[in-house]
């Protein structure tokens, strides 16, 4: 399993990103079924959006930022099972996730072209 560098959950079950030699890197298209990111679609669209080089870590924040906004709603629930009640991630478990974060990753200062 592998964690989303967005929202920190850890249960992807594909590496989000696969990084070569000279800021190349090629995105799992998973979605993360916690915050709903779609790996190379979604940083993409934001980059496309902000019509300006960005990184993956300022894309990652970006749309963190906008999922805050709308109180952390989950995408699918299913991979929750019966642990979440409501529609949207408990503050509990989203702090928990939140450890998971790769903040210092180099490789997500690489920028979307």
């Amino acid at each position: 399993m592998y964690i989303c560098p967005v929202c920190g959950y850890n249960q992807l079950e594909e590496e989000p990103y696969k990084f070569f030699d000279d800021n190349i890197f090629n995105a799992s298209f998973e979605i993360c079924s916690c915050c709903g990111f779609q790996f190379g679609f979604d940083d993409d669209n934001i980059a496309s959006q902000h019509k300006q080089k960005i990184t993956l870590k300022e894309a990652h924040k970006i749309y963190f930022d906008n999922w805050e906004k709308n109180g952390y709603k989950i995408f699918s629930k299913i991979k929750f099972g019966d642990r979440i009640l409501t529609d949207y991630l408990p503050l509990k478990i989203l702090e928990i996730q939140k450890e998971n974060i790769m903040i210092n990753n180099d490789d997500y200062n690489q920028f979307i072209f």
